[in-house]
């Protein structure tokens, strides 16, 4: 497993870029425009996102599995934790309330369903999108209730129910309900879900891109605060877990799930957040853009460190 897994996730990142490009060469060409742009969050967030969840759990269980599913979503519950304890630590004594949400939110939250899936099927197979789906669903739980509580805070839009009945949260109850009784879909009906599934990487890539394109980079770059944000989220946060991992001698497939989840990039969805609820958008797009192309070089590096820690 230590042997491929960099060139995996490279070739995956390599993948992965030529969708960004495509996003960001039809934006500039005005083929794409904003309303086309909220529609296809729409269908990641209300429709791709949940199915990604549902078909990961779609498989056939034994013992060992749901052992290491269950050691997963510890790991992942922790790792969560910790990463939202750190960034609140980070920017306890920041004045502009709204950018230091942002910053916080960037830096607990990873890109690890748009992102992560693509790289655990690449690297590590179907065992490995079973296993990253734990984090996945831990990341979705918390998102739209904790993160979701972030930019709502002392207004009057957060809401119980509208937590609850989310997209992510959605999708985690029909895997659970799924796991637990048993039930399986009829083909019609997995391959349906299959088919939403597969649209999740390009088009979250294409997104993207045309964040990428609608961002001026140039302008981002010469934010300083910015490159705090992208070495926390890109480097410092996924080699603490993947030392952390190794030192708790966790299992390699567990790790290796946990450790690529952690690794991706800004979750889109900071930018989305932070559209509806007003809270600097402008700079939220341009962490999730520059996070991206950052991690087209960090990525290959973690998985290289992770590699070099557990041979």
């Amino acid at each position: 497993m230590s042997t491929n897994i960099t060139s995996a996730v490279s070739s995956q990142v390599i993948i992965m870029a030529i969708f960004i490009a495509v996003g960001y060469l039809f934006t500039k060409i005005k083929m794409f425009s904003q309303d086309g742009t909220k529609e296809m969050t729409n269908l990641l967030l209300y429709i791709v996102t949940p199915c990604v969840i549902i078909k990961s759990f779609q498989r056939g269980y034994s013992s060992d599995s749901l052992e290491k599913l269950a050691v997963a979503f510890i790991v992942a519950i922790a790792v969560h934790v910790v990463m939202f304890v750190s960034s609140k630590l980070f920017y306890l004594k920041s004045k502009d309330k709204n950018r230091s949400i942002v910053d916080r939110f960037c830096i607990s939250y990873s890109n690890c369903g748009f992102m992560g899936i693509p790289l655990l099927e690449a690297a590590l197979g179907a065992e490995g999108v079973f296993v990253g789906s734990a984090y996945l669903a831990v990341f979705n739980v918390f998102v739209w209730t904790q993160g979701y509580k972030m930019f709502t805070a002392g207004t009057s839009k957060t809401s119980v129910l509208k937590v609850i009945l989310n997209p992510g949260v959605i999708g985690v109850a029909l895997s659970a309900i799924l796991v637990f009784s048993g039930i399986t879909l009829p083909k019609v009906a997995t391959t349906a879900i299959e088919g939403m599934s597969a649209l999740n990487t390009p088009v979250a890539m294409v997104l993207l891109g045309i964040y990428l394109a609608e961002t001026k980079i140039l302008d981002a770059l010469k934010n300083f605060n910015l490159y705090i944000v992208c070495i926390l989220r890109l480097l410092v946060m996924p080699i603490a877990v993947v030392f952390a991992l190794k030192a708790l001698n966790i299992d390699i497939s567990v790790s290796y799930a946990t450790i690529l989840s952690a690794a991706c990039p800004c979750a889109t969805i900071s930018a989305i957040f932070a559209a509806r609820f007003d809270k600097n958008s402008g700079y939220a797009s341009s962490v999730v853009a520059v996070s991206t192309l950052f991690s087209l070089v960090s990525l290959p590096f973690i998985a290289y460190v992770t590699s070099a820690i557990f041979a």
